[in-house]
């Protein structure tokens, strides 16, 4: 029998421990998230806010326009070039309902969390960006992230540690270049 994904022991476990990985740190997002009043999904719309507002700083440094989740977004748009993210762009991000986003979207901006503009480029479109209120917010349960994480692997030397980052990223960047050859 010839070696294939499907036979291979090796991959099985990987998948195995990837599904179990992404179970455990959803639990701890819940947990953290439920500390600081955010939702798993509000604590993803947050990410990936803060993502483009700093990859759209460093593109006006650079005097670039593409928006950092061009590998995340199927159709490739990336938001506005003015920052900020449309509502159907997150909902893509995160593999969610156009309609759980908008929700998840109103509450937040109830909270001051977030703000929504008009998109210069189309008026029917509407930008989601951090409010100052959102970026500490974030800031805080990234902390609590870190030190979470900083007490689970408090036995992990820093090679260690960085074997797995870099390990991870190369499989993170492989799983996209798969995904964007045949989606």
């Amino acid at each position: 029998m010839s070696e294939t994904p499907e036979n291979r022991q090796p991959i099985a476990n990987l998948v195995a421990e990837i599904a179990r990985l992404n179970r455990t740190y959803r639990r701890v997002t819940i947990a953290i998230g439920a500390s600081s009043g955010l939702s798993h999904t509000e604590f993803g719309i947050l990410w990936h806010l803060k993502l483009e507002e700093d990859f759209y700083a460093h593109a006006q440094e650079k005097g670039t326009i593409a928006g950092p989740h061009i590998d995340d977004c199927p159709n490739g748009n990336s938001g506005s070039t003015q920052g900020g993210i449309r509502i159907n762009d997150i909902a893509k991000i995160l593999h969610l309902s156009q309609s759980v986003i908008s929700r998840q979207v109103a509450s937040m901006e109830e909270r001051g969390l977030i703000s929504r503009t008009s998109d210069p480029q189309d008026a029917r479109a509407t930008l989601i960006t951090l409010s100052d209120k959102g970026r500490t917010t974030l800031k805080d349960v990234t902390e609590q992230h870190s030190i979470f994480a900083k007490q689970a692997l408090e036995t992990w030397s820093d090679d260690d540690i960085e074997h797995v980052t870099q390990t991870l990223e190369r499989l993170s960047a492989d799983i996209r270049k798969k995904l964007r050859e045949n989606p």
